[in-house]
């Protein structure tokens, strides 16, 4: 994978694998080992979520926060606005839609 990266060599695989390292630490990324070795397949996780659970243990200011969060609100990025979830009154039956007919 690293030379698909633009990394080659050994001292550019050493340096690729280093980075996907830090990035699984800092959980933007997931790797699982597969048949090209232990780094064969890469989830690329949503970046905002990841900043958002750093910056409420506390390694994000909350300076960058706001600047990234107003950035996100220039650009019409909604990642961080939870689902609506639809709202049932407490003690309501809810009935079974079952099959829709074509």
């Amino acid at each position: 994978m690293a030379f698909y990266a633009g990394f080659s060599g050994e001292r550019g695989v050493r340096t690729w694998v280093s980075r996907i390292k830090i990035l699984k630490e800092l959980s933007f990324i997931d790797v699982k080992e597969g048949p090209n070795g232990p780094v064969s397949y890469i989830l690329i996780r949503n970046p905002y979520l990841a900043l958002q659970s750093h910056h409420a243990k506390g390694q994000i200011a909350d300076v960058y926060m706001n600047a990234l969060k107003q950035r996100m609100i220039e650009i019409g990025a909604k990642d961080l606005t939870p689902p609506s979830r639809p709202r049932v009154r407490a003690g309501t039956k809810l009935k079974s839609v079952g099959a829709v007919k074509p």
